[in-house]
């Protein structure tokens, strides 16, 4: 049976499909990435999967894809380092394999393909369906992996220490949701622990600024070592810290807090870690488990809570 090629199909699904691939990608690195630049940046894998399916094959030969796809990945997700752009790249193409490999096996081994006139010419995928039941079957695929990932991300949480802190600086206060890390052994200046927050979160403090650099804070540069290798995080030290106890809140000793431009954790069930030895953590796992946090403890500031 002859099969109509519709470009603009033909773009929308590539463009899709490689917004999943992009958007399982920051998952698993965790990396939050705004929507729009996603969308950018998969419209152009759009077209180049436009390009492949109609050009001479040599468009689509091994170079051209570890270039775009390369390409695709740092645009996207901008690395400061060589070994971060090589980690990057390579969960990417991996996403590529497993997600792609079980697309490919749906389509022509089960007769999927042949129910939605699906054709696959150089690794770029048209399917013959109306666009309304493209469209369907595009959310229907994203609100799967959503809830896939939404679902691991809960299990991983279980059962793990989270406080509900509150850090106070000139007047201005946020809130933070604080992981128990036995592994953080960050030190300040003077060995004592620190806690490691993320900058969405903490900025409200200074005025919402951009970055770190754009505030007026005399910051102090605190050196760690990490699975990625070494680095440097700034970090101050505010006026007080509290935990919150449900119904009172516990003043606790003035530790360093450094921030960070990663995001912690990617769907937001902390936005801080504390240190091995925080002092809110009892040894013998009493330590406040918080399930609940939005609408707890009001601060002056606006946060991400």
């Amino acid at each position: 049976m002859e099969i109509k090629i519709y470009v603009d199909v033909l773009l929308l699904i590539n463009m899709v499909f490689d917004y999943l691939l992009l958007w399982t990608t920051s998952f698993l690195i965790h990396r939050r990435v705004e929507t729009l630049r996603l969308l950018i940046i998969s419209f152009f894998g759009g077209l180049y999967a436009v390009c492949v399916f109609f050009l001479p094959d040599f468009v689509y030969n091994l170079p051209c894809k570890l270039l775009v796809g390369g390409g695709m990945t740092l645009a996207a997700f901008r690395p400061n380092s060589v070994k971060k752009s090589l980690q990057y790249v390579l969960v990417f193409f991996t996403v590529v394999f497993v997600l792609g490999g079980m697309g490919f096996c749906l389509l022509n081994y089960t007769g999927f393909g042949s129910v939605f006139g699906a054709v696959y010419h150089n690794g770029s995928l048209y399917i013959n369906l109306p666009v309304y039941l493209l469209l369907l079957l595009i959310v229907v695929c994203y609100m799967m992996l959503k809830t896939v990932f939404a679902i691991g991300a809960r299990i991983a949480v279980n059962g793990k220490q989270i406080m509900l802190l509150r850090i106070d600086l000139n007047g201005k206060s946020v809130q933070l949701k604080g992981f128990y890390d036995s592994g953080n052994l960050l030190r300040d200046h003077q060995n004592r622990g620190v806690i490691v927050a993320e900058w969405q979160s903490m900025k409200s403090l200074f005025g919402n600024a951009d970055s770190p650099e754009e505030t007026e804070m005399e910051w102090l540069s605190l050196e760690f070592t990490s699975l990625n290798g070494k680095g440097k995080l700034l970090a101050f030290t505010p006026d007080a810290i509290y935990i919150d106890k449900g119904r009172r809140l516990q003043q606790m000793e003035t530790l360093c807090v450094a921030v960070t431009a990663e995001t912690l954790d990617f769907y937001n069930n902390w936005d801080a870690i504390l240190p091995h030895d925080f002092e809110g953590v009892d040894e013998r796992n009493e330590a406040i488990i918080v399930q609940k946090v939005n609408g707890c403890c009001q601060s002056s500031g606006q946060t991400n809570i």
